[in-house]
């Protein structure tokens, strides 16, 4: 059981919006918690001030998302967390046309970098790239094991293991695992 802090950004645009995430896991069941952010919501809070509701990007602005952006504060308040890593790779994404339950995804080049909080929302160069070696494919679905993914695991001989990428750009990186990345004091609650 664990979770995991994100700030996520698809791109240099200072319109595009950026996501805080909590990624929860207990046992085998994975919840997302997400609120979309304007970039200035998010500077405020790498500058250590709380984002408030008008910082939520309209079309998001409900009670999820407040509660989404809520969670995601206390959490990095409480444990003091912040930025340290940027991890990017290229993905090419499936989903399905009947539902959004169903997802294939393939990342490939991956990269890390660490955080700069003067460049904190352009994608970084290359830094540190990991020894993957190959894709690194994800099936997602929510409630059951498709069967055409189940068949597709036998065909391909697939096996299940665990690929953090982010502790896969820390380690080549050559961080210590674990190191502890401090929010800074002034952070409000």
């Amino acid at each position: 059981n664990r979770f995991k802090l994100r700030i996520r950004f698809y791109d240099g645009n200072p319109d595009s919006p950026v996501f805080l995430e909590i990624k929860k896991r207990t046992t085998e069941v994975i919840r997302k918690v997400r609120a979309a952010l304007t970039r200035g919501g998010v500077a405020k809070l790498l500058d250590g001030i709380r984002p408030g509701p008008s910082d939520l990007i309209a079309s998001n602005g409900n009670l999820k998302a407040l509660a989404g952006l809520n969670e995601f504060v206390d959490t990095c308040s409480a444990i003091r967390a912040a930025p340290c890593m940027y991890v990017s790779y290229t993905r090419e994404a499936y989903v399905s046309p009947e539902s959004s339950q169903l997802r294939v995804t393939f990342d490939r080049a991956l990269y890390g970098a660490m955080f700069d909080p003067r460049t904190a929302f352009q994608p970084p160069a290359p830094a540190y790239r990991p020894m993957v070696g190959g894709t690194v494919l994800e099936l997602k679905f929510t409630d059951r094991f498709p069967s055409w993914m189940h068949t597709m695991v036998e065909v391909f001989n697939l096996h299940r293991r665990s690929m953090a990428k982010y502790v896969e750009c820390v380690q080549a990186a050559g961080l210590e695992r674990g190191l502890a990345y401090r929010m800074p004091t002034g952070m409000t609650r």
